[in-house]
């Protein structure tokens, strides 16, 4: 849950349900070894022990020939084939579930029947206002919204909804469209906070498997961060910066030591968000220099100017399911002080990490600020406000220019 593949007893399981022969487990963790993917195999091997599934790991370069007829006389003809608006066993704990509609009556009627399929409750709302009250009286795990909603942009809606107290974080709200797929607007959508986009016309069974992926995103405790309102300019700045994928310094390390020491954390990182990447230009405590971007908790840092502290993260929605959390690093507390450039956009953190619950009073937080000022003070230096090229002016006594 939260990354998309199936877990490997899940994968055995299947194939001996289906009289598979042999099972190539692959697409691994990267930052396992040989020897962790060689446990993984034997732990399989001991699962399907007894089911005639062959199980091995997969290896690059690999050849694995097929040949044969398909054995019909172990086939499961007979047996109905499940049905597509089956209940599926992951989403019991989601049947319970208030979610609401708002949509034209065609659209909606398959809505409501891909919903109701699964057990849960329909609210439907009539105007915004109505919208409004049911959001903040039922706090509904998932919406849908028309874009063009009683004369009013769903993305209006969408962005007032996310700013109300009371809001519900982290809930899934998908907008849908009864026109064209070229009027999704993905920069507007991630501003307002739309999480999800559906194209009228659409099947019952298309609306129930996006609704399911979010409502599973829901139920892991693992939130990707949204992207900034200045995801393009911040890029821009950051790569103008001309610090990724630079040799280590030591006037960027010695800041990092000196964090780790101050706040007595075993690591500290200068920590710069790229697209799809947390990159770190100093990493004290830990051999890794980049991790994917929806696991950084610097990704979430970048969102605001104040310092952002995570006490413990197995406590928090946003983080509690991460890798880095539940994973081998065993992260439980995170403070982050963001690093701006030139232009005043955030382009990363001097952050700390502990394998423990920490706290920082609001004196340690302000001193974590100052050294991030400094280690800013670094990344940016007097005259980084104009990054326009050089340009060669060149003066001639001669009338024609030559």
């Amino acid at each position: 849950m939260g990354w998309g593949h199936s877990p490997v007893e899940f994968a055995v399981d299947l194939a001996a349900a289906g009289h598979v022969r042999r099972l190539a487990l692959f697409h691994h963790d990267p930052q396992r070894d040989d020897a962790a993917v060689d446990r993984i195999v034997a732990s399989a091997r001991r699962r399907a022990a007894g089911t005639g599934v062959d199980v091995f790991g997969a290896a690059e370069g690999l050849v694995v020939e097929l040949q044969g007829a398909r054995d019909t006389a172990t086939s499961d003809a007979t047996q109905p084939m499940a049905s597509a608006t089956a209940e599926p066993a992951a989403l019991a704990g989601a049947a319970e579930r208030s979610v609401l509609i708002a949509a034209e009556p065609e659209p909606a009627a398959v809505l409501a029947a891909a919903l109701t399929a699964d057990g849960s409750r329909l609210l439907v709302a009539r105007d915004s206002a109505f919208l409004k009250a049911l959001v903040a009286e039922q706090a509904p795990d998932l919406l849908v919204l028309q874009r063009d909603f009683g004369g009013t942009d769903a993305l209006t809606l969408c962005s007032d909804i996310r700013s109300r107290p009371d809001a519900k974080p982290g809930t899934p709200v998908i907008v849908m469209l009864v026109s064209s797929p070229h009027d999704v607007d993905l920069d507007a959508g991630v501003a307002a906070g739309a999480t999800d986009w559906l194209v009228w016309p659409f099947k019952e069974t298309y609306a129930r498997a996006r609704m399911h992926a979010w409502m599973l995103r829901q139920a892991c405790r693992w939130q990707a961060a949204p992207l900034p309102a200045n995801e393009e300019q911040r890029l821009r700045a950051l790569n103008e910066l001309r610090v990724l994928d630079t040799a280590p310094e030591e006037r960027f390390d010695r800041y990092t030591r000196i964090a780790a020491g101050l706040f007595d954390v075993p690591i500290a990182l200068v920590s710069l968000v790229d697209r799809d990447r947390q990159w770190m230009k100093s990493h004290h405590g830990t051999e890794f220099d980049e991790v994917p971007r929806d696991m950084a908790f610097c990704a979430h840092a970048i969102l605001d100017n104040k310092v952002m502290q995570v006490p413990d993260a197995l406590e928090d929605l946003r983080f509690a399911d991460n890798p880095v959390v539940a994973g081998d690093l065993r992260t439980r507390f995170y403070a982050g002080a963001p690093l701006e450039a030139a232009d005043g956009s955030r382009v990363g953190t001097l952050c700390l990490v502990d394998r423990r619950p920490r706290h920082l009073d609001a004196q340690q937080l302000g001193l974590l600020r100052d050294l991030a000022n400094l280690v800013q003070a670094e990344l940016v230096k007097p005259g980084d406000a104009v990054r326009e090229p050089p340009i060669l002016v060149t003066l001639s006594p001669f009338p024609d220019g030559f």
